[in-house]
């Protein structure tokens, strides 16, 4: 049996094959015998040196690569090299490495001493691999050792490969699906406050925004109304409505005797004197000479059929005649005569009293006359 080992150089017969990795050729010179003691030796020569070498009765020239030593777990391994190892696999040792192959999913080994796991945002779905992938657009990995990426979930995004984590959507925009390389802006007439949004909302009744990406909406101006959610623009007040500030209110119509014949405004103009508006939206109209017009009329009033009123050219406005003043007159004095006659009714009975005439629950409210007869005589209250 042919030995491996040499006494002057120490070491393991591995250590010996790790160290003639490297040689290209081996030139062995022996000598057989048939005698039980059989002396062997063994020299390594390259091929530069094999000419001169003495000739001997056995002579071998063979390449290292047909040895494949039992105890390696790998092939195709390389003594001289680090990266001997093949893909996969990883080596436990820096001096001879014997090779071991990495056998769980996001991990990788190139001569390490031991296997390492993918970093965040990467990932490895294969064992015996060498590297670790980044994760595409819209996945992350956010802890090591992954064997697949996550997809975003729908507020998030992840707008370039290699991302441990999905960032979230900002104000004004949203993300409505997974797998989000970025965020899409709300679009006009919509709103979104909040971070990692799926969703904007509608601009309510009263606002508008005429943007992508609002974060609010706004309130429409004097004079204008957004009667729909949604709305990207504000619409002007119609002919007979107005509204005075910027507000979600809507347009309001304007009073009795009040007109806006123009759109957009934000007040209503007063009827003038000697004119009435019968709507909003009419231009005013003259009264007839027997009509009265105040300012702010909505339809013309007359002074009465019996001419107790007229009409005052500058006012517009009736005033009582000489009859309805005479009649004011005739009936206060009536009523004064009336109020006096009572009053002295009431005073003679006071004065009868007070002289000593008697009276009875009977007659207590009676007058007699000076002929003291039975007649009584009635008062007036």
């Amino acid at each position: 049996m042919v030995g491996w080992m040499n006494p002057r150089v120490p070491g393991s017969l591995k250590a010996v094959l790790h160290v003639l990795a490297a040689v290209a050729f081996l030139h062995l010179h022996g000598t057989v015998s048939q005698t039980p003691n059989v002396t062997t030796e063994a020299t390594v020569v390259n091929s530069s040196t094999l000419a001169a070498t003495t000739p001997v009765p056995t002579t071998a020239l063979f390449p290292l690569s047909s040895l494949n030593p039992p105890s390696i777990n790998c092939s195709g391994f390389n003594a001289s090299l680090c990266n001997s190892c093949m893909p996969g696999y990883y080596a436990n040792t820096t001096l001879f490495p014997d090779c071991y192959c990495c056998k769980e999913l996001g991990e990788v080994g190139q001569c390490q001493s031991s296997c390492q796991k993918c970093r965040p945002g990467h990932y490895q779905p294969n064992n015996s691999s060498v590297s670790c992938i980044k994760c595409p657009i819209g996945h992350n990995s956010s802890t090591f050792g992954n064997p697949e990426c996550s997809p975003c979930r729908p507020g998030f995004f992840a707008n370039q490969t290699g991302m441990a984590v999905c960032l979230p959507c900002t104000p004004g925009t949203f993300a409505n699906k997974t797998k989000s390389s970025q965020c899409q802006k709300c679009p006009k007439g919509h709103k979104q406050p909040e971070m990692r949004a799926e969703e904007c909302h509608e601009c309510e009744v009263g606002s508008y925004c005429n943007q992508t990406g609002c974060k609010q909406c706004y309130p429409c101006p004097s004079g204008t109304e957004a009667k729909l959610s949604g709305m990207s623009e504000c619409d002007a007040c119609n002919p007979g409505f107005y509204k005075d500030a910027d507000n979600i209110q809507l347009c309001v119509p304007c009073s009795a005797g009040w007109y806006q014949l123009s759109s957009g405004s934000e007040a209503c103009t007063e009827c003038p004197a000697g004119s009435f508006c019968p709507c909003a939206t009419c231009e005013p109209k003259k009264c007839k000479p027997e009509q009265y017009c105040p300012s702010g009329s909505s339809e013309p009033s007359t002074c009465g059929d019996i001419n107790l009123y007229y009409k005052d050219p500058n006012t517009q406005a009736c005033r009582p005649t000489v009859l309805l003043i005479a009649l004011i007159a005739a009936g206060c004095a009536a009523c004064l005569a009336l109020v006096t006659g009572s009053a002295l009714s009431v005073y003679c009975k006071k004065t009868r009293l007070t002289k000593g005439e008697t009276s009875s629950p009977e007659t207590h409210r009676l007058l007699h006359t000076e002929d003291k007869t039975e007649e009584p005589v009635y008062q007036g209250l």
